[in-house]
């Protein structure tokens, strides 16, 4: 499974009794957790792995501007179905950024993005300008770490895992030149 399903598990665990028989299931604002999905993930979810989500998890997708009709998507090129995904990406953490009153990093992949940008670097930088905590969870490696050993010397160098890396942009866009 993925952290994400990791930590619903866990979070079951934690619902007392009384929250629970508050739950219905015909009503998803009432379920106890909210799970932001970026295209094209949230389109290709099964019946069953939604089925086995419901009265817990309300899957919510987050779809990007301008999104085509279907079938003209699938005749679409591989860099401009990636560039929908980088914009579902970036929204879906804009919104989450809006919606909660603190942002938790850890890990983080520092290539092969799926956004335009690292998510620990892009969350990181809409948190601290929507005013919110953040808690940098440096001990789980990945972008977190190069970001928490960054902060903690006021007169080191920025690592050269969060500089703007061109393939950021160009893996998205293979027709730009290099």
């Amino acid at each position: 499974g993925t952290s994400t399903t990791s930590l619903l598990d866990l979070g079951l665990t934690w619902l007392p009794e009384k929250t629970v028989d508050t739950i219905k299931m015909s009503d998803p604002a009432t379920w106890p957790f909210q799970n932001y999905l970026q295209w094209p993930d949230a389109e290709e979810l099964t019946v069953e792995h939604r089925a086995r989500q419901a009265r817990i998890c309300n899957l919510i997708p987050v779809l990007p501007a301008g999104l085509p009709p279907r079938a003209i998507l699938q005749q679409m090129d591989s860099g401009t179905k990636l560039r929908y995904g980088a914009d579902s990406t970036r929204e879906l953490r804009r919104i989450t950024t809006e919606k909660t009153n603190m942002r938790v990093i850890f890990g983080g992949l520092l290539e092969s993005t799926r956004g335009w940008m690292p998510g620990a670097l892009e969350e990181l930088g809409l948190s601290i300008k929507a005013c919110k905590p953040v808690n940098i969870l440096g001990g789980f490696g990945g972008a977190a770490a190069d970001i928490a050993t960054y902060l903690k010397s006021a007169s080191a160098p920025l690592p050269r895992s969060l500089q703007y890396s061109q393939d950021w942009i160009l893996r998205k866009c293979p027709e730009l030149p290099p």
